[in-house]
């Protein structure tokens, strides 16, 4: 058997940032970072506080008998396209 994986990147400009120390609810302090694609594959990016879609997937995840088990198994799924469908087999 032969195979090939793809290495997914996403490049960060600038790569650091210093904001400082900044008061509870303080409004002036805001920096911007960009998040660039170098890739001819498409993307998706998800924000783990913001996005309920996300949370509520991973809670469906975390209720499959693949996962919970003593010894998890792999659990192999198509590949989902960016901003595709769940999918619809593991959301019943």
């Amino acid at each position: 058997m032969k195979g090939q994986g793809i290495h997914y990147q996403v490049e960060l400009v600038p790569e650091t940032l210093h904001l400082g120390p900044v008061l509870p609810y303080d409004t002036s302090a805001v920096q911007w970072i960009e998040i660039r694609n170098p890739m001819e594959q498409a993307i998706e990016v998800v924000s783990q506080d913001f996005d309920r879609q996300y949370v509520e997937e991973e809670e469906i995840l975390k209720r499959l008998d693949h996962f919970n088990a003593a010894q998890p198994e792999p659990l192999y799924l198509p590949l989902r396209a960016p901003g595709g469908e769940f999918w619809p087999s593991l959301r019943e």
